[in-house]
């Protein structure tokens, strides 16, 4: 049975928190995932996402907070040091994939529209530890139906 926000205040209800970390340089891509999520999500669970554009921001946060599920946008991970190449930039996100997969165990999403005609990396993404990989763009079903999934958040709570 579902309950109205005002129910479940009164009753005493505490909404299940999902904490979520995006890795992404664009913001039209946080707003885009946030969105999507929220208006499917937010009035049954407690929402709030932390973005990253960076590699080492990101890894960083992983670190200080506590994150439900990663949605990495791959093309879109930067890292300070100049002069990285396309293909140490692929290294490297990668990498952090591993990292973040080894360390928090939390299901990770990752998207692409630039690596997209090269499905080695899907195939190396999913072997260093993603979930889910998409190809961009996608439809918000798309993307919500393995963020919803990998959550284990049951299909009539999406109603």
């Amino acid at each position: 049975m579902r309950h109205s926000k005002e129910e479940r205040m009164k009753e005493g209800i505490v909404k299940r928190e999902i904490r979520v970390l995006i890795g992404n340089s664009e913001p039209n891509f946080d707003y885009m995932f946030s969105t999507i999520i929220g208006r499917r999500l937010g009035g049954e669970y407690e929402l709030s996402f932390m973005t990253a554009g960076y590699g080492e921001d990101l890894l960083k946060l992983a670190e200080k907070h506590s994150f439900d599920i990663f949605i990495l946008v791959t093309n879109n991970i930067l890292f300070k040091r100049k002069n990285v190449t396309i293909k140490d930039r692929g290294r490297k996100v990668l990498e952090i994939i591993a990292h973040l997969r080894a360390t928090y165990g939390k299901p990770i999403i990752a998207a692409s529209a630039f690596w997209t005609k090269d499905s080695s990396f899907a195939k190396s993404a999913k072997l260093a530890g993603v979930s889910c990989y998409l190809d961009m763009p996608f439809k918000p079903e798309e993307f919500l139906e393995p963020f919803c999934r990998l959550l284990e958040i049951e299909p009539d709570s999406r109603n």
